[in-house]
């Protein structure tokens, strides 16, 4: 899951006297002040280093919603995963709000600096992290190509620092109150009545009657995916709770053994999980068996769509369909794909409906889990002016042993500000986890260009990643540009 990152930092312009030579030598004379834009700083830095570290950044003014934005702070400060308050310069609301986090959780706070303002006696020992404030004092006429290059920079060092804090943060106290108080309990918000909290427990109850529905139909990756919308660890911990249990009720004791492990990390170890795990085993070892696999492999494709004619960098241009298409053959008949197996794509021109019509030609059984209702989907991801990836699409999706599946039919819509193509994308995945039952027998395709931060979260990029992390097997990548 990604981690939801509530930003607490200076809003609009600010007047800053930076840091002078006065530091070290009395006599040093004062620079003069100059104005920083801090929304520039959360748009071109800290934003987009969050979004590479994977996490999901959010600042109080993105909420339009109706609402006192106090109370909506207050809510952010003691549920977020985690806080990243910005205290380059002596700035009270930031403060305020970070002194309200230290009281309220022991971890999950990160503090950054731009070098402006020496750091105030009571967080001058905390970790911070530093970045070049100096930056965003450059007039827009002088950001030329130079500039641009180190913010990008800015915004990759940035990034690491905040990937490698976050894999540490479960083992640590950032909070020097919990540091220093020992045995402080961390506050208990479950009973917020606030309307941000109402709203995140109707999610919870819709998103829980989806689950029965998954578990009426048999359909463990609906549950699994249902999982990862929720908004934040908390959140996510109740609906794992309520997937593992769906799971074991179908007897998919393997797959829910591998979703109380995922609970183990999203809340820490606790008994009651713990106790649920061992049950699980024991009921394995009792001799009740696990549901057999419907398919005896499970094959799912992500991939590039056909370059639109004026693509200005081609990524799978329409002159390299033919060779695309005979080294997916290739890898398939590698594979082994055939009658008994399970094929599953996004079914978008270009490579998923390539690799759909050779599964389907090969006697697999296809399953299409489309991103966007008919309509929408056939606009966005099928048509092309000159091609016949519309009339494709039609005969696949008509043809016998082949399975078209609605997101927002049976999942709902995704949560606000999450992409329905990695939400897709999840969902296949999570789908094609459980019916191969064993990562053994999950196979992927790719159709991908190789760049690794190609198309973002929903991207093919992204999907290889995931794919690796679960122990599937990758086929090696298709290129369309180097064919």
């Amino acid at each position: 899951m990604e981690p939801h990152v509530f930003v607490v930092m200076p809003f609009n312009v600010k007047e800053v006297q930076p840091k002078t030579d006065a530091d070290a030598d009395a006599d040093a004379p004062a620079k003069p002040a100059v104005n920083v834009d801090f929304n520039e700083v959360y748009k071109l830095l800290i934003a987009p280093a969050l979004t590479k570290a994977g996490c999901v950044p959010f600042r109080a003014d993105q909420e339009a919603g109706a609402g006192d934005i106090r109370t909506d702070m207050y809510f952010e400060l003691v549920t977020a995963d985690v806080i990243v308050a910005d205290i380059s310069i002596l700035n009270a609301n930031v403060f305020y709000e970070l002194g309200m986090r230290h009281g309220v959780a022991p971890r999950g706070v990160l503090m950054i600096h731009g070098g402006w303002s020496t750091r105030p006696f009571d967080v001058a020992p905390d970790r911070t992290f530093d970045y070049d404030g100096k930056l965003f004092v450059t007039p827009e006429e002088q950001r030329d190509e130079t500039w641009r290059k180190s913010l990008a920079a800015a915004v990759e060092t940035l990034a690491t620092m905040f990937r490698n804090a976050l894999a540490v943060d479960g083992q640590t106290i950032s909070s020097p109150v919990y540091e220093e108080l020992v045995g402080l309990k961390p506050a208990d918000w479950r009973g917020i009545q606030t309307a941000r909290a109402k709203y995140f427990g109707q999610l919870a109850v819709d998103w829980k009657t989806r689950i029965e529905v998954a578990k009426a139909n048999g359909w463990p990756g609906d549950i699994m995916t249902l999982a990862g919308d929720a908004p934040t660890r908390f959140h996510r911990g109740k609906l794992l709770w309520e997937a593992a249990s769906a799971l074991i009720g179908m007897h998919r004791f393997d797959v829910a053994l591998m979703v109380l492990d995922e609970l183990l990390v999203a809340v820490a170890p606790v008994r009651a999980v713990l106790e649920q795990r061992a049950k699980v085993l024991e009921q394995k070892s009792g001799g009740i068996k696990n549901s057999e696999p419907c398919f005896k492999k499970v094959l799912v494709f992500s991939g590039h769509m056909i370059d639109k004619p004026d693509r200005p960098a081609p990524r799978f241009p329409s002159s390299k369909e033919a060779a695309v298409r005979e080294r997916l053959a290739h890898q398939l008949r590698v594979t082994g794909v055939g009658a008994g197996d399970l094929a599953i794509c996004g079914g978008a021109r270009g490579g998923d409906i390539l690799f759909a019509e050779l599964c389907a030609e090969s006697g697999a059984e296809v399953w299409i889990f489309r991103a966007l209702p008919e309509a929408e989907f056939l606009e966005a991801s099928v048509r092309l002016p000159g091609g016949d990836w519309e009339a494709r699409y039609f005969a696949l999706r008509d043809r016998e042993g082949v399975k078209v599946f609605d997101q927002h039919d049976r999942l709902g819509s995704p949560p606000k500000g999450a992409s329905v193509y990695a939400r897709n994308n999840l969902w296949m995945l999570n789908t094609a986890r459980v019916e191969a039952d064993d990562p053994k027998n999950l196979h992927a395709l790719l159709v991908w260009d190789e760049q690794p931060t190609g198309d973002g979260t929903g991207g093919t990029s992204d999907f290889a990643a995931r794919v690796k992390k679960i122990g599937g097997r990758l086929a090696p990548v298709v290129n369309p540009t180097t064919l």
